[in-house]
């Protein structure tokens, strides 16, 4: 690393995931649905589902390693909450994790 003539990088913007649909499904059932990564299968780890419904940072609800998954039903979320939402695509490694794609953030109110 002491030898590489790199000093410094860039990542790019996130592309767009396009928007999140989200909808309320039987049996207390929420359905989010995004638009799958596009990038090289190579560079990606997985799909970082996040909800808050407290105003606070967004916290990790679930994660999908898939790539050819673009939505997922939760029971996770409580009927009667409004919650804000938001899909990321991301690349993991062992320093950490970065965002490659990430949908639009929906605010939601679970029926």
């Amino acid at each position: 690393v002491a030898a590489s003539p790199v000093r410094a990088a860039r990542l790019r913007e996130p592309t767009g995931l396009g928007g999140l649909q989200v909808g309320a499904g039987p049996d207390g059932v929420t359905r989010l649905t995004w638009r799958m990564y596009g990038g090289e299968e190579r560079c990606f780890s997985a799909y970082r589902v996040l909800a808050d419904s407290g105003g606070g940072t967004l916290g990790t609800l679930t994660i999908v390693s898939d790539q050819s998954v673009a939505s997922i039903e939760t029971d996770a979320l409580r009927a009667g909450t409004t919650y804000r939402l938001r899909v990321e695509a991301v690349r993991t490694r062992t320093l950490g994790s970065f965002v490659l794609g990430e949908t639009d953030t929906v605010t939601f109110t679970v029926p």
